[in-house]
Order: structure tokens, then C-alpha cells, then sequence
């Protein structure tokens, strides 16, 4: 800027594009200036460096350790883009950014700017020493880079500096700033403190001024700032002005918080109905809260500055045991109790102490506590009746005839009651028990003759617990005979919500006003009340540990009848095989297949008989099949004869039609069963029991007046009898698990509820007609099925059964089962091994790689046929698995046989179930579950 200084200043120029470079020299030499375009960091003299972004990176080390070593200043602009980022260059230690496209008139004033600090820089190196130029440099990067927006201007007002951190805080670019005035910043708000402060100046106010006001960014938004304006003075007068402008919209908005907060914390302070203060180290109040000033009958502003003692004590020291006294020795909250006037107040002082430990004052409240320490004396009293209350609860589950007269001789005593009395409810004549004074027997007279116990059972009527009757005062012609300043508290007492007796006693009024001591009658009522239920429940309690032994025998026979059925199974398996062996062996008109054939029919009737008990015990696996109802029934026929007796007639009444079911045919019979046994128990002396089935179709207006259930066909099964019958109550509870009208020897009542349980498992409802003296019908209505779905049930002989060639193994540790077992498929074409248990069947396994079909018994020594099963599945997951099992559901649950998906064949069997089992199960696909898990 030769121009402007009068003398020509040296400029390195590089850019890597031509055009800007020929930009920057044609107009720096017009300007003046000598332009080096080869500098390289040699020795000549350069009074400004102007690069792109690309020689500044190559020359920026070389042009830094220049200005570092120079002790004038020597400014380095950088040429980027206005999408770069100037701080990346300005914290490397360019002085400034120049942004391209620039025009010449920026350029000029840029370049000028800095060339004409340099110059200043050097005329002050020229009048000073090295160390104050150094310290202006300092000075000049301060400003640069203080947070604060610094700028200078002329008496006029025109803006003739301002730093780099302020025009970026407000958005203002060089530019924009040096040609404008300071009373262009400030908003219509601040202008009257830019008038005021040029008054000053005016006057001969030299000093610096700090003032508050508003000023605009470069998008017009007004910023709350502080200001201070120091003049700068040459021979005697203001040349020009420097002010140092803060942003204290943090500081404004902190300010504003702090006020909000302080003012809720006083709010808060007041709020409480105690006495606060805050003390200082000399006990002298700090702050005070309302409550404070109302307690001594001042404003709580008249409190600041005094010592405590003075105002509460009136005396001119801490008075003795002061509890800020012994704060200070202990660290900790101190407090006592002292009278003030006719109430009593509690001082509390809590220690305030700094982060080193010192404690720099207290929080000292004080609280009424008169009604707390009246409270006490009824809290004594209230002890008494508490403790005595535990006593009586105890004496209430005493044995012994005279349990209620000890327990209310306690109440007496331990509640400091004169008279107490009970009136009992229980009986249609109610009875009375009085204790205490004024003639107890007397009194019970008067009670009776005159019927006064009604009035006790009418006040207790009005309310639950104990109370005092309406108006403080005992009933007119009372038999307790009250005295002056006496009343009655009654309580009623209650079974199970029913009101059976009334304790009641006389007492002085104000002992009655506590609520909590008519709490603790009340909940004494409650004590004798529940001591009522206890004596019922005991003979309850007695009559269902009779049941449950009852219970508890018939799960005894249950597990019994579930072992014996497993070796039961097993031999019926192995004669049912025999006898079809023998069978196919006779010729058609063999004399000896009469024989054989009455055999075979015992196999199947023991069977029969042998699912009839596992359907008593409820262990029997449940195994949903078309089955026909009329069959079943007829087969039940000789079994429920010999169920029933000699003096009850069955009736069978069958529908002509086929009635299929799709149900299991042991919980059916289990159903047909227990209801026979229902009705033979209600015909003591004879009678008759009439099973009927039939097919029938159910409506919308049937269905609303008897059963919850869906429009449709079903199979009616109905068994009635002639016996006794049941009242409406007894038939609403009929299906309630253990509810029976039986003695306590001759039922559990879980016949029926296992009889609505099985029923609704199968999808159907039952309904009950009964009259007293007019015998019981159940109609039981389940699902009905399709006709001619029936499955087969005849028995051929092995000879007439599925065949096959496939490799077999037979695993069962019973000798007679496994040999038969292998016998039966050997006829039938198949290739048959034979092992004992898991050890032999897997060396078979291994040995043998083209066995198709696993037969395994279910329970053996050595591993169960799950681990048969598990090993297969692991080593040879080809092979399927039969599973054959004489042992009950719950077994196979334990042996985690159920949930295996491994399809199960039930012992007994006879030949063909066996045939068409294993040719069912090789034709199938293999299963993909694994075998199910143990049960614990």
C-alpha cells in the first residue's frame, strides 16, 4: 500500500493458477508494491506474503520461522475459497484469510491494512526496544484472538479497526465493519447509551466507561452486551476510541435463572410451617423464613443480624445444653425439647461445613411439638391396651371351655375398663358374658329380661369397628349402670361377614375420644370374631384331613393298580400271542379252536379290565380314536354288574342308530363308572340305574335353558337313577372339587369334577336334572361323529396281517414278550434281532447297518428306551422308532415318552395291532423332534 505509507513495499505473490496470479500482480504493481513471484525463502527483504492455499502448505514452515525470527511484523495472507475453512489457516499462524474471487478495492484494502501495520510495527521498533515491539505484537494477537469483539473508532464514530474473534462471533466480515459507524451496531435500545457516553466524552470524561446495552449481529438480531469505551489521548485530546464489547446474553439468561431460582427457594423457604433460620458461626441469623418471624411475633426481616438465644431465651448467652453448642463439638445434628410459653418446641441444629472441614454456620429449626408430647401420654395408655391385646389373642386360642371369660378378664385389666361384656349371637337365644364391676350378674338379668342385648346388635349394625354411640352417652336405663363422665364403646363382631355377637364397655369419656385406642377395641372384636371362625374351621379342618387320608389311600391303590398293570400288560401280551400262534396252527373245524378262541376272548376281556383299573387310579394315557358309544357301554355291562350289586337293576337303552365319538375309550368309561358309582351310593336300599345313548340335535333355545354350548349333533350318553336326589344348593355345587354329600368314610368328592374335567376335554358339557326324592339324571352331550368311522376292532391272525422283508431289532428285557414279539414278526416276513437292553441293542446297531425298525421297550434295567432312542437318532438317523409300553400315562411322562413324538404301542397288543403298527410306522416319514426330556 505505497500509496498510503509513501514508500514501495515488497510482496511475495505465488498461486498455482495463472489468472489469479496475473490478477494479484497486475494490481499490487499498479498499487506500487515490487512483486517476487520466484521467492523461495531466500535472504531478500519482504514486507508481506500473499499465497494460495497450495504454496501456503509448501512455504508455510519457512514464511512462520521468518515471522517468528522477525522483529517487525511481518503479515502472511492466505488465498482460499469462501466453502474453505479460515480457521485451519489462522490457528497455523497466517494473520489472515483473503477469500477468492476478490475484487480490487478489498484487495487494496487488505493488502493496505496490513502492510500499514507492519509499518507501524517498525516505527515503533524504531522508538522502542526489541521487547516492547514483541509486547505489541503480543498486544495485537490478544486482540486478534480475544473472545470479546474489540474494535477502535474515530471521534466521529467510523470504525477504523476491529478483531478477528468479534467479526466472527457477529457474522460481520472485514468489510462490512470498516465502513461502518458505531452507532450502526447498536439497536434503537442501546442508542441512548451511545449518546450518553459521547456526552461524557464531551465533558472531559476521560475514563474508562462500562455500561450495559444492546447490540446487532450482521442478521440483525439484538445481543445484550457490556461494554467499556477507553479513550485513546494524543497531545491532549481524544483521537480515537476502543471498545471491548462482551456477548452477556449467558450471563442475562444466568442472571434471570439465579433470580427464579433464589425466588422459589425463599418461596420454598416460607413454606414450611416450622421455624428456620440460618445461623452463622457466631449463632447471629443469617436468613429467616415467615414461620420464624410468626413464632416471636415479628417480620422475619427484624430477625437477621440478632444471636438466637437472645430472641428465644432472652438471655445474653446460649443457655445450657444449647443445641448449636454441642453441634459444634460433635460434627452432628443436635437437639432438644424446651418450653416455650404454654406449648413446647423442638430445636433441631444441623451443622453447615465447608469442603475443609470448618464449620461455617447451622440450620436451626424449631418445631411445635406440643400435641406430640400430649400425644404421648395417650400413647402410653395405648401401649397398654396394645400389649394387652397381643395377650388377649392369645388367650383366644387357648383350649378349654373358658377361653372367652379369661380373655375378657384381660381385656379388662390390660385396657383399664371398668366393665366389659360380650353378647353372643351365635345361637338363635343369645348368650352373655360380663366382666367388672357393678354386679355382673345382676346386669346380665337386666339384659335379658328386658331384652337390652337388641339395642347392642342395633349400634353395632350402624358401624364397622369400634365407635362411641352418636351423642357421647350410654343408652337410657343401661344395665351397665355408667357413672359421671362415663360413656360405652361397642364393636361389632363378625364370621365371615356376618354379625354374631357384640362386644361392648364403659369406660371415661376422653379415654373413648382416642381413635386409635376405639381402633384397638375394634380390632379386639375382630380377634374374637376371627377365634368364632377358628373353632368352626377346627371341625371343618378335621373333616377334610378325613378326606384327604381318603384321597391319599386311593392314590396308594392308584400306583399299585399302574405296577400291576405293567406286568399284567406284559403276560397278556405274551398269551394273547400264544393263543394266536395255536390259532393259526388248527385246522378250521379243530376241536381244540373253541379252546383257543375262549382264551383269546379272556386275553381281551383282562385287557379290558386292566384299562378299567388304570381309568380308576386316572393313569391310564390318553388316546383320542373313533370309537362306537353303544359298544362301549355294552362292554361295560358284566363289569357294572358286578359294580353295582345285587339289589340295583342296570337298564340298557341304546339308540338303533350308530353313535361314534371321537374320544379316548378309557376316560369314557372312567366317566360311565364313576357315575354308576354316584348312583349306587344314592340307592341305599335298591334301586335303578337306566344308561341311555342316543343322537341328537341341540338348538339355540334348548342350549339357553340347559348348557353352555354350540348349535349342533351330538351323543347323548344320560345315566339316571332312583335314589335319593339332590336339592338345588347341592346340584349348583356338584362339580366343586372334594364337595360331596356322602359320609366322611364313603367319598373325596373328585368323582364328578374328574367327570366335568374329562367331559370338557373332549369338547362337551353335561347337564344335571335333580329333584329330593326323585332319583338324578347326568346328560352327558359330546361331539358326534361321522358314521362308519369306527375302527376296526377285529383281531385276524398274524397269518392275515401286513408283511415284510425289513431288517427288525427287538429291544425288551421281559424274555417271554421279547420272544414272542420276535416270533410274530418273523411269520410275517421280516428279518428279526433281538436284544435285552440299550447295551445289546447298540452293539446290534453297530454291527447290523441295515436294521429298518427299532422296537424298544419303554422301561428296562441298564437305560430306558429314550436312551435306546437318543442313541439312534444320534448314530443311525434313519432307523424309526416303535416304542411298546405296559406301564401307565404317568410313567411315560416321567420317562419323557409322551412329548417324544415316538409313536407308542400299548401292551397288551394282539398280533395284528403289532403287524399293522410296524408297517404303519416304516411306511412313515421319520420324525424331526428330539426325543423329549426326562421329567424330574
Amino acid at each position: 500500500m505505497g500509496g498510503v505509507m509513501g514508500n514501495a513495499s515488497v510482496m511475495v505473490v505465488r498461486f498455482k493458477r495463472p489468472e489469479e496470479e496475473r490478477f494479484m500482480v497486475e494490481h499490487l504493481r499498479a498499487f506500487g508494491h515490487e512483486v517476487l513471484l520466484d521467492w523461495n525463502g531466500g535472504e531478500a527483504s519482504v514486507d508481506l506474503f500473499l499465497l494460495d492455499a497450495i504454496w501456503a502448505r509448501l512455504l508455510g514452515p519457512e514464511i512462520m520461522a521468518r515471522k517468528t525470527a522477525s522483529e517487525v511484523f511481518l503479515p502472511a495472507l492466505v488465498a482460499i475459497d469462501l466453502h474453505d475453512d479460515a480457521s485451519v489457516w489462522l490457528e497455523s499462524g497466517f494473520d489472515d484469510c483473503l477469500f477468492m474471487p476478490t475484487t480490487k478495492a478489498m484487495l487494496r484494502v487488505r493488502t493496505g491494512a496490513f502492510l500499514m501495520l507492519r509499518h507501524q510495527s517498525q516505527a515503533l521498533t524504531e522508538r522502542h526496544n526489541s521487547a516492547l515491539q514483541r509486547s505489541e505484537e503480543k498486544y495485537r494477537i490478544l486482540a486478534e484472538t480475544a473472545g470479546d469483539f474489540i474494535f477502535m473508532h474515530d471521534t466521529e464514530g467510523r470504525i477504523t479497526y476491529a478483531n478477528r474473534a468479534g467479526l466472527e462471533r457477529f457474522g460481520y466480515s472485514p468489510e462490512d465493519i470498516l465502513s461502518a459507524n458505531v452507532a450502526d451496531l447498536v439497536g434503537p435500545g442501546g442508542q441512548p447509551v451511545i449518546d450518553q457516553n459521547r456526552s461524557s466524552r464531551q465533558e472531559g470524561d476521560w475514563s474508562t466507561l462500562i455500561y450495559e446495552t444492546v447490540f446487532r449481529d450482521a442478521h440483525g438480531r439484538e445481543i445484550p452486551i457490556e461494554a467499556s469505551s477507553t479513550p485513546l489521548i494524543e497531545d491532549g485530546r481524544i483521537v480515537s476510541m476502543v471498545l471491548n464489547v462482551r456477548d452477556i446474553t449467558d450471563r442475562r439468561r444466568f442472571e434471570e435463572e439465579a433470580n427464579a431460582a433464589a425466588a422459589q427457594w425463599q418461596a420454598t423457604f416460607d413454606a414450611s410451617k416450622d421455624a428456620f433460620w440460618i445461623l452463622d458461626r457466631s449463632q447471629h441469623v443469617v436468613r429467616a423464613n415467615r414461620a420464624s418471624g410468626e413464632l416471636l411475633g415479628e417480620p422475619a426481616e427484624a430477625l437477621v443480624g440478632r444471636q438466637c438465644w437472645e430472641m428465644v431465651h432472652k438471655t445474653t448467652e446460649p443457655i445450657e445444653g444449647c443445641p448449636f453448642v454441642r453441634s459444634v463439638g460433635t460434627g452432628q445434628r443436635e437437639s432438644m425439647d424446651l418450653p416455650f410459653g404454654d406449648r413446647t418446641l423442638r430445636v433441631t441444629v444441623d451443622p453447615i461445613v465447608n469442603d475443609a472441614g470448618e464449620l461455617t454456620g447451622a440450620v436451626h429449626i424449631m418445631q411445635d411439638v406440643t400435641d406430640e408430647v400430649m400425644a404421648r401420654q395417650r400413647d402410653a395408655r395405648l401401649t397398654r391396651a396394645l400389649t394387652g391385646l397381643h395377650r388377649c389373642s392369645r388367650l383366644l386360642r387357648r383350649s378349654g371351655d373358658d377361653w372367652l371369660e379369661v380373655t375378657l378378664d384381660e381385656v379388662s385389666e390390660s385396657f383399664g375398663l371398668d366393665r366389659v361384656w360380650l353378647i353372643d349371637g351365635r345361637t338363635e337365644a343369645p348368650s352373655f358374658l360380663i366382666r367388672g364391676e357393678a354386679g355382673a350378674a345382676d346386669a346380665t338379668q337386666h339384659f335379658i329380661q328386658n331384652e337390652k342385648w337388641r339395642g347392642c346388635f342395633a349400634l353395632a349394625r350402624q358401624k364397622v369397628g369400634a365407635f362411641v354411640p352418636k351423642g357421647g352417652r350410654a343408652c337410657a336405663d343401661c344395665p351397665m349402670h355408667p357413672e359421671s363422665g362415663e360413656t360405652c364403646m361397642i364393636a361389632r363382631v363378625e364370621r365371615q361377614g356376618e354379625l354374631v355377637g357384640v362386644l361392648g364397655a364403659m369406660a371415661a369419656e376422653d379415654v373413648l375420644a382416642d381413635e386409635r385406642y376405639l381402633a384397638a377395641f375394634g380390632l379386639l372384636s375382630e380377634d374374637v370374631g376371627s377365634a368364632f371362625v377358628a373353632r368352626q374351621a377346627e371341625t371343618e379342618r378335621e373333616h377334610f384331613r378325613r378326606q384327604l387320608a381318603q384321597a391319599q389311600r386311593l392314590e396308594a391303590v392308584g400306583r399299585l393298580a399302574g405296577g400291576l398293570a405293567h406286568d399284567f400288560n406284559n403276560m397278556l401280551t405274551v398269551v394273547g400271542a400264544g393263543a394266536t400262534f395255536i390259532q393259526d396252527g388248527l385246522r378250521e373245524h379243530d376241536p381244540l379252536l373253541d379252546d383257543v378262541r375262549m382264551i383269546m376272548e379272556g386275553v381281551d376281556r383282562a385287557a379290558k379290565l386292566t384299562r378299567q383299573l388304570l381309568a380308576f387310579s386316572r393313569n391310564q394315557i390318553v388316546e383320542f380314536r373313533m370309537i362306537d358309544l353303544n359298544g362301549l357301554v355294552t362292554d361295560l355291562d358284566r363289569m357294572l354288574g358286578r359294580l353295582l350289586g345285587e339289589d340295583i337293576v342296570l337298564s340298557l337303552q341304546l339308540a338303533e342308530q350308530d353313535v361314534t365319538i371321537h374320544a379316548d375309550p378309557g376316560q369314557i368309561e372312567q366317566i360311565i363308572v364313576n357315575l354308576a358309582s354316584n348312583a349306587r351310593d344314592a340307592m341305599d336300599e335298591g334301586g335303578c340305574l337306566t344308561i341311555e345313548t342316543d343322537v341328537v340335535r341341540l338348538d339355540d333355545a334348548y342350549l339357553r335353558g340347559h348348557v353352555d354350548g354350540s348349535v349342533g349333533d351330538y351323543a347323548l350318553l344320560a345315566v339316571s337313577d332312583t335314589g335319593s336326589g339332590m336339592d338345588e344348593e347341592t346340584v349348583a355345587r356338584i362339580f366343586d372339587p372334594f364337595f360331596t354329600t356322602k359320609a366322611q368314610s364313603k367319598g373325596t368328592g373328585l368323582g364328578l369334577s374328574t367327570v366335568h374335567g374329562i367331559v370338557k376335554q373332549h369338547n362337551g358339557f353335561v347337564w344335571v336334572y335333580s329333584e329330593p326324592g326323585k332319583g338324578t339324571t347326568f346328560k352327558v352331550y359330546l361331539p358326534l361323529c361321522k358314521s362308519g368311522e369306527v375302527e376296526d376292532t377285529m383281531r385276524p391272525s398274524a397269518a392275515t396281517g401286513p408283511r415284510g422283508h425289513e431288517t427288525l431289532l427287538v429291544v425288551e428285557d421281559d424274555d417271554g414278550v421279547r420272544n414272542v414279539v420276535a416270533r410274530v414278526l418273523e411269520r410275517a416276513g421280516y428279518h428279526v434281532l433281538q436284544a435285552n437292553g440299550r447295551k445289546e441293542a447298540v452293539e446290534q446297531l453297530s454291527r447290523v447297518p441295515s436294521i429298518s425298525l427299532v422296537l424298544s421297550d419303554v422301561v428296562m434295567p441298564g437305560g430306558s428306551g429314550k436312551h435306546v432312542a437318543e442313541a439312534i437318532m444320534e448314530r443311525w438317523p434313519d432307523i424309526r422308532v416303535l416304542f411298546m409300553s405296559g406301564y401307565t400315562g404317568e410313567a411315560m411322562i416321567h420317562h419323557g415318552i409322551v412329548d417324544s413324538g415316538i409313536p407308542v404301542l400299548q401292551k397288551p397288543f394282539s398280533t395284528n395291532d403289532l403287524l399293522v403298527k410296524v408297517r404303519q410306522v416304516l411306511e412313515e416319514s421319520l420324525p424331526t423332534g428330539p426325543v423329549g426330556k426326562d421329567s424330574d
